[in-house]
């Protein structure tokens, strides 16, 4: 018997993710999106969810792109469609 083991977020896989979208520009765009997947990673194995559940991608670009500062810039960034773990 096989025993199913979620794949790890290695440092080299957010380059995927990033060559899916061409707008994050700055170094300071690029490193957030990094964090913010580690951090995605991590709460999704804590509460046994998928990554894309807890936070999806398109909201991911989308708060790395406006790099909010306060909680109410964040949920702009977000729109109408707030993900669970924010």
């Amino acid at each position: 018997m096989k025993i199913y083991e979620k794949p790890q977020v290695k440092d080299y896989n957010y380059y995927m993710v990033v060559g899916r979208n061409k707008t994050l520009n700055s170094t300071a765009q690029i490193s957030v999106l990094k964090m913010m997947l580690k951090w995605r990673d991590y709460v999704a194995r804590m509460d046994d969810e998928s990554p894309a559940y807890m936070l999806p991608n398109h909201v991911m670009f989308q708060i790395s792109k406006d790099l909010p500062k306060t909680m109410n810039e964040m949920k702009d960034s977000c729109r109408a469609n707030v993900p669970p773990a924010i």
